[in-house]
C-alpha cells in the first residue's frame, strides 16, 4: 500500500519532479503550483493537506486534502464537514500498476481517522472528460451529486 508522507525538504524535490502524460496535463495543475495553491490558502486560514505518495522509498504520485472549505472556492454542497481530495496524480512513470487505486484506498484510510475533525462527506471534483479517473473513483463508491465545480462534475461519498 502507499504510504502518504507530508512535504517537506526531505521529500520537496522529489515531489516537485512527478509528471503526469502529456494528455493528461489538462486535468491536473502541476504539483508546484498546488503547492503555491496550498500556501495561499494556508495563508488565508484554510486547512489544506499536500503529501508525496510513496511506494517504498520512490515518490510515485501526489495527494492533496482540504477541510471545510467555504463558498469562495465554488464548492458544491456537500460542503462544510467534509474532506476534499483537492489533488491527486500519480507520475507518468508510474502509471498502470494500480497505483491509483493504491492512492484512493490510502487516501481514504487516511480520512477515516477524520484528522483535521468531524465529516461526513468527503467530495472532489473531476473533469466530466477523465473517464478513467471517474471508473476509478465510482470503483470506489463515489457518486455525482449534481453539482459543479470550476467547470468539474462533483462525486462525493460518506466517510
Amino acid at each position: 500500500m502507499l504510504e502518504l508522507r507530508k512535504i517537506n525538504y526531505d521529500v520537496l524535490s522529489e515531489v516537485l519532479e512527478l509528471r503526469v502524460r502529456p494528455e493528461q496535463e489538462q486535468f491536473t495543475m502541476p504539483v508546484a503550483d498546488s503547492l503555491l495553491e496550498a500556501f495561499a490558502a494556508r495563508e488565508d486560514d484554510h486547512t489544506v493537506l499536500p503529501f508525496g505518495l510513496y511506494d517504498g522509498d520512490t515518490a510515485v504520485g501526489f495527494i492533496m486534502f482540504g477541510y471545510g472549505v467555504t463558498d469562495e472556492f465554488g464548492i458544491p454542497t456537500v460542503r462544510g464537514e467534509s474532506y476534499c481530495i483537492w489533488r491527486l496524480m500519480i507520475d507518468r512513470a508510474y502509471q498502470g500498476r494500480g497505483l491509483g487505486r493504491q492512492a484512493m484506498e490510502a487516501a481514504l484510510d487516511f480520512l477515516r481517522d477524520k484528522p483535521c475533525g468531524p465529516a461526513s462527506f468527503v467530495w472532489l471534483g473531476v473533469d466530466p472528460r477523465n473517464r478513467a479517473a471517474i471508473r476509478l473513483y465510482e470503483q470506489f463508491g463515489f457518486r455525482e451529486t449534481g453539482d459543479e465545480c470550476d467547470d468539474e462534475i462533483v462525486v462525493a461519498r460518506a466517510l
